[in-house]
């Protein structure tokens, strides 16, 4: 079940003057959770309680991020790759990681851990990436759209961007990333509008003809069984009966159908109801 709670506290450690706050879960073999940009250990909370059995989980905030204490003085050049790399060296050092090391990776904590397996090469056993950066892009490797995005953070503007209009990346790229968050809340819309039209559809229908619902049904009871035939004179008796507007269920006999029969009734509520989804099912194989 996913979680939003933290299950664990953050311990904390002095490496090159600042103050790093990790997570220590576990005994064993190094497992190192490294988190992306922006974010922090806490995108780990719902997967270190499911691997902290067999292995000693390690999943820092990065510095300047999370709960890690911020660079002082800071400017343009702060927060590079090179610096970044140094914390981390020093923080796996302090906290003895030398061998037999797993390493969880995603986004920008994915270029820091690649690197640090490719110059450790001895000390890792495997690493788990997602979203990753696997090796260094040129701008023409990018796609257009994810060019200009990250285009759009490199001018001298893109402070002011990120810090005073909270944007990260281009406006046409916030603009697709909202729409993409919002479209499975539209899609329910569409399809709650496209159910309410059907409905009322069907209602208006006229009834079907009594000699298609006796016809359905006596083949039904001499057969014991749906077949397609019966199946399709079922469907449109169905399709022609009014859904009632508080349970979504068929009416009682007498309120639908001209002449429809309680036996009717009863007989899809006790066999159809299953009988009609399995040869719809199998129909469509």
């Amino acid at each position: 079940m996913i979680s939003v709670a933290i299950p664990y506290h953050k311990r904390r450690l002095q490496i090159l003057g600042s103050e790093i706050a990790y997570v220590e879960v576990g005994e064993g073999d190094p497992i190192v959770f490294l988190h992306g940009n922006p974010a922090s250990s806490y995108v780990w909370r719902n997967v270190i309680p499911a691997v902290a059995g067999p292995g000693r989980c390690l999943a820092p905030d990065l510095i300047g991020m999370g709960d890690s204490d911020k660079l002082p003085n800071s400017g343009p050049g702060s927060y590079s790759f090179i610096e970044y790399r140094r914390f981390l060296d020093a923080l796996l050092e302090t906290l003895g990681v030398f061998q037999r090391a797993t390493l969880v990776v995603h986004d920008w904590g994915s270029a820091l851990g690649f690197d640090w397996a490719n110059r450790h090469r001895d000390a890792v056993t495997g690493i788990v990436y997602l979203e990753a950066l696997v090796r260094p892009l040129s701008w023409d490797e990018f796609q257009e759209r994810r060019g200009e995005s990250c285009q759009a953070l490199r001018p001298p503007g893109a402070e002011a961007m990120l810090l005073e209009q909270n944007l990260f990346g281009s406006p046409r790229d916030v603009l697709l990333t909202a729409l993409a968050a919002a479209l499975p809340y539209l899609m329910v819309v569409f399809a709650a509008a496209v159910a309410w039209l059907l409905t009322g559809r069907a209602a208006a229908r006229p009834a079907a003809e009594p000699d298609a619902a006796s016809s359905a049904v006596q083949a039904i009871d001499r057969t014991g069984s749906v077949g397609t035939r019966e199946w399709r004179g079922l469907r449109r008796i169905a399709a022609a009966l009014p859904r009632s507007t508080s349970k979504g269920v068929f009416p009682t006999a007498g309120a639908g159908v001209n002449g429809m029969s309680r036996r009717f009734e009863a007989f899809r509520a006790e066999r159809v109801g299953v009988t009609m989804r399995q040869r719809e099912w199998q129909a469509k194989l």
